[in-house]
């Protein structure tokens, strides 16, 4: 145990820190250490998540003040945070000036949303809150691990699962200039999407056999996705953006329309998106739409690619709660230290799920 980085988990008790938990048990070189859960603490792990009771038999979710004082334990740690947005940024400050008091290094992963945009304004005004660690951004980068190429950051943040498939099928179009700028995608999530706590329209009378919209064309992950695309590529896009609640509790089915600018065969279209992905391991292209239960559970993504005249459908699947999520968080932290982003993340999909 010496020799692995131990992992600080905020936010520990919802459906997110729970496949962190999954997944990291899998991990060669990461060992969940400090579970921080303020509605949890001192509560075993098991008791949130009795799936997990056979690999976390003991453990227990601690305060942030005690996982604060736990952090003299190592000189080194990955903190991952699964906190909600806002509240996120506050804990990771706390820990950062605690560790750089005590001469510690740390590397973090948010999966909140404070440090999407590369201002405060902008947060403050898609969140309608106040940014709580302002002072923090210019140290963070927003994207998916496919898409960040620059290496000399020690914080990332991570820009969620909607954000996630709406990436991998639009950047690859804007980054080779051949498509219009105008994107329109339509997006099914599974109740998971919607977090732990119970809502109404997460009750299971209201979900189940059920499907409807939310937020179509108002939805903050619009704004962010534009952020980071221009970030990314340089280059504005108006992505017009449908999201939907599917009767099923996870996995997302994101459909992207788009005109292409010339008349491109659909042999072109795929080759390229194929050369786009071809060193990324996650991520497969295939010549037929994808289905959700073939990736449920794993942190691939699979995409199809559909065309008429020079209108285009890219169709892409995620978990999540893995590759949207969790997953994509512990890749994230696998390139930040110079290990194979595979590891701890090549498990096969559940199936019939």
């Amino acid at each position: 145990m010496s020799n692995k980085i131990p992992v600080i988990i905020l936010g520990g008790s919802g459906y997110v820190a729970g496949e962190l938990l999954r997944l990291l048990s899998y991990h060669k070189y990461f060992f969940p250490k400090l579970i921080i859960s303020s509605s949890q603490n001192g509560k075993f792990l098991s008791e949130k998540f009795p799936y997990l009771k056979k690999i976390y038999p003991k453990e227990k979710f601690i305060s942030i003040e005690a996982g604060i004082e736990g952090l003299q334990g190592h000189d080194h740690w990955m903190v991952i945070s699964a906190a909600n947005h806002g509240s996120s940024a506050k804990t990771i400050n706390k820990i950062i000036s605690e560790s750089k008091k005590l001469n510690l290094k740390t590397n973090i992963i948010d999966i909140a949303a404070d440090f999407r945009f590369d201002n405060k304004n902008d947060f403050e005004k898609t969140y309608g809150q106040d940014h709580t660690a302002p002072e923090l951004i210019k140290s963070f980068i927003c994207g998916i691990p496919e898409q960040i190429k620059e290496n000399n950051y020690n914080n990332i943040s991570h820009p969620g699962c909607f954000s996630t498939s709406m990436l991998l099928s639009i950047v690859p179009l804007v980054e080779n200039n051949i498509s219009e700028f105008d994107f329109f995608t339509s997006a099914v999530t599974g109740s998971t999407g919607s977090g732990s706590l119970p809502k109404i329209n997460t009750h299971h009378p209201v979900r189940d056999g059920n499907f409807f919209s939310y937020k179509p064309l108002k939805h903050r992950h619009s704004i962010e996705v534009e952020h980071i695309i221009k970030k990314i590529t340089n280059k504005g896009i108006n992505l017009n953006f449908v999201p939907h609640s599917g009767p099923f509790t996870r996995g997302i089915y994101a459909t992207t329309f788009c005109k292409l600018k010339n008349d491109y065969d659909e042999k072109y279209i795929f080759n390229l998106f194929k050369n786009y992905y071809k060193e990324k391991p996650f991520v497969d292209i295939l010549n037929a739409p994808p289905k959700i239960k073939d990736v449920v559970g794993t942190n691939e993504a699979q995409l199809s690619i559909s065309l008429n005249n020079n209108n285009l459908v890219i169709c892409c699947v995620i978990d999540n709660l893995v590759k949207g999520a969790a997953g994509g968080a512990i890749q994230f932290a696998n390139k930040l230290l110079g290990w194979p982003e595979t590891e701890g993340l090549m498990i096969p999909p559940i199936g019939w799920a």
